[in-house]
């Protein structure tokens, strides 16, 4: 079900207890979790597509000012992040947090790519659908992201990525937060939410694991859960696996 939270369109699913709101970054959109939320009802889960966030927002700060909102409005009780928003969550302000294969500390070497002001670089890709499609598509792009390449299709990618690729608003605010993103991440490493809980794929060459082992120290009951195999998009190969992980651990809570 397709609904509004704080003026921002989001997919909706179950409707049982507080919402876990689950976020993804550029290039993919919120259907990534399609079936992860599919797996975690009948509790109530939102995802959200962040570039529906204007371009004067579009930075780390922006961002998760925004996201603080949609919590607020929404009363989730949790954040599931993936990919290039792990560092938007991370930042949230005293909530429980589920971060899965992005960045932490510094950027990988695809984020610095992006950050490039080259005409021929891949800061530009985003900008144009039809040659980020087929980069993305290819052996090169997010087949790499996945153990059996079949998962990523030239028709899953294109859905996945349509709330990024399909207007000019959205592919300018993904290219522009993109590149903000990267740019406070290697200036900026703070952590503010209450909890982190790592549930990470160990064969991911961009995000790897010691990467992770290293941001999970300080305050909170800060855990890790290791996806043996998994690589960066195993939240749509393997979607039960993350889901599986969070609910376990949210069943677990003590209720209030």
């Amino acid at each position: 079900m397709d609904t509004q939270i704080a003026g921002l369109n989001v997919h909706a699913q179950g409707s049982i207890g507080a919402p876990i709101l689950l976020i993804t970054g550029p290039p993919l959109g919120a259907l990534v979790f399609e079936h992860v939320q599919r797996r975690m009802a009948p509790r109530r889960s939102i995802a959200v597509e962040l570039v529906q966030i204007p371009i004067a927002q579009a930075n780390l700060k922006g961002l998760v000012a925004k996201m603080d909102e949609v919590v607020a409005a929404s009363g989730a009780s949790a954040v599931v992040a993936h990919g290039l928003a792990v560092p938007v969550a991370m930042r949230m302000q005293g909530v429980r947090v589920y971060i899965s294969n992005g960045p932490l500390q510094r950027p990988d070497t695809v984020m610095r790519g992006l950050t490039s002001a080259g005409q021929s670089t891949l800061a530009q890709l985003i900008l144009q659908p039809n040659l980020a499609l087929r980069w993305m598509s290819s052996s090169a792009g997010l087949r790499r992201a996945v153990v059996n390449p079949y998962v990523m299709d030239r028709d899953t990618v294109v859905r996945l990525s349509e709330a990024v690729l399909s207007t000019a608003e959205s592919r300018k605010s993904a290219a522009s937060w993109i590149k903000a993103v990267a740019a406070d991440l290697e200036q900026d490493w703070v952590v503010k939410a209450s909890e982190v809980f790592g549930i990470w794929g160990d064969s991911d060459p961009l995000y790897p694991l010691g990467q992770l082992r290293k941001a999970l120290v300080g305050p909170g009951a800060n855990t890790l859960s290791i996806i043996p195999g998994g690589r960066n998009m195993h939240v749509v190969e393997r979607p039960w696996e993350l889901a599986d992980r969070v609910m376990e651990r949210e069943e677990a809570l003590p209720t209030t």
